[in-house]
């Protein structure tokens, strides 16, 4: 009896009911959007995708496999909606970058868990390589602005970074590094900046504000709950050395 109170308890904590609430929310704006919209825009394609997302960024946020899973889903359908309106860039960098970093991402952390690893499902990265990650997302940036200039794209120069950001974050992602969620925070503020300014234009972009506002939301938690994780690993990584040292020196006085 005390297993199943335990379950329940953990079911309905206070942290499952904040993810809870969010993908309840998020569920509630797009559909509100669609209702208003219509079902007979071919765009639900992409609200599938949008609420694959942030069930990837929840599962993300709570170190689970099922993140980096959502998320290739969430990718392919934001890929067949960005063909489909013919943006080109977007869709290359789903299909060429996404998807395959995270799919092996996915493969990846199965490895670990097999082979008793799960250090590696959480990483840190070094300073080091973050302040040359972030000189090659200025790099990326630049090529992207480019790009989109020249393509003529609608506030090219925040779509551009935007892109550059999540597609940093998402290969962080696919290595399991705590620092994806910082480029995914400064994502999702230029996004909801972006898409408030695009709102001025069509007011049917209010649903990715609001969605962009939750998944902003939703990274804070995950930083939080990923150093949380990290200390416990480090704490349990040095008790494994500890045990594994004086085991050695019992063997040698034996």
């Amino acid at each position: 009896m005390s297993k199943i109170t335990n379950y329940i308890k953990q079911q309905f904590s206070k942290e499952q009911l904040f993810y809870t609430i969010i993908l309840l929310i998020s569920i509630a704006f797009v559909v509100t959007n669609r209702c208003i919209v219509g079902f007979d825009n071919i765009l639900w394609i992409a609200d599938i995708g949008t609420i694959c997302g942030v069930l990837n960024i929840v599962n993300t946020a709570k170190h689970n496999i099922w993140g980096l899973i959502f998320n290739a889903i969430s990718s392919a359908f934001i890929a067949v909606a960005a063909i489909i309106q013919h943006v080109w860039l977007n869709a290359a960098v789903t299909l060429l970058i996404n998807i395959p970093f995270l799919i092996v991402g996915i493969f990846q952390w199965k490895k670990h868990e097999r082979e008793n690893h799960e250090e590696k499902n959480l990483k840190v990265m070094k300073k080091k390589n973050l302040i040359l990650l972030t000189l090659l997302l200025l790099v990326v940036d630049a090529a992207f602005t480019v790009i989109l200039y020249y393509l003529k794209g609608n506030l090219f120069y925040l779509d551009a970074f935007f892109t550059s950001l999540c597609m940093v974050g998402v290969i962080l992602s696919s290595n399991m590094y705590k620092e994806q969620f910082y480029f995914f925070i400064v994502a999702n503020f230029i996004g909801m900046i972006m898409y408030s300014i695009l709102t001025t234009q069509n007011i049917n972009n209010i649903p990715y504000v609001l969605l962009l506002t939750i998944d902003f939301i939703v990274a804070i938690k995950g930083v939080i709950n990923w150093t949380r994780l990290e200390k416990i690993q480090n704490e349990q990584l040095k008790q494994k050395n500890l045990d594994e040292q004086i085991y050695v020196d019992e063997q040698k006085d034996a």
